[in-house]
């Protein structure tokens, strides 16, 4: 009994030599003339996937430099006006008891002002247990913004000011 030679699935063609020369004088067609359909299909999809991670790498970052930039802006707005209100003496505290919309007066507001909303408020705190008295007020400044996206973010500050404290020493006797 002589066994049959088992057939291989991958046989290699026989490939013609580019030197041959047909009748005629021209020459023969190469076998590999180039890539396959099943080749440049999955060059092409890979591609598509790398400029897809691509781009969406580079949008997500554009969105978080651009979320850390409403940030900055609304902390220095927040400082700026915090700084403005810790100026004040009690007196001129107390005269603006309240809230308050701020309004920035500086070139920033030409630019960004539309975009973000400042409160300021002046409320008491604490009495004095004696004279009835208000011995301490609450400064908070509130910044509101909306993103790109529409997505509303606030932000406050809270601080405490006490009548002849460092903040009224200071306005009272030492800057004028």
């Amino acid at each position: 009994m002589k066994r049959k030679p088992k057939k291989s699935l991958y046989t290699r063609r026989p490939q013609a030599n580019s030197n041959s020369v047909k009748a005629g004088g021209e020459s023969a067609p190469s076998q590999q003339a180039g890539f396959s359909l099943i080749e440049v299909t999955t060059a092409a999809f890979v591609m598509v996937v790398v400029f897809l991670g691509a781009f969406a790498g580079m949008t997500q970052t554009y969105s978080t430099l651009e979320r850390i930039r409403n940030q900055s802006r609304a902390n220095q707005i927040i400082q700026s006006e915090m700084e403005d209100l810790r100026l004040k003496n009690w007196g001129q505290l107390q005269q603006i008891l309240g809230q308050h919309t701020a309004q920035a007066e500086t070139e920033f507001s030409d630019e960004y002002g539309n975009r973000y909303s400042c409160v300021r408020e002046v409320l008491p705190h604490q009495r004095d247990p004696e004279t009835c008295e208000w011995e301490q007020l609450r400064l908070v400044v509130t910044i509101s913004w909306s993103d790109q996206r529409h997505q509303s973010h606030r932000r406050n500050v809270e601080t405490l000011f006490t009548k002849e404290g460092i903040n009224d020493y200071f306005t009272r006797v030492v800057a004028p």
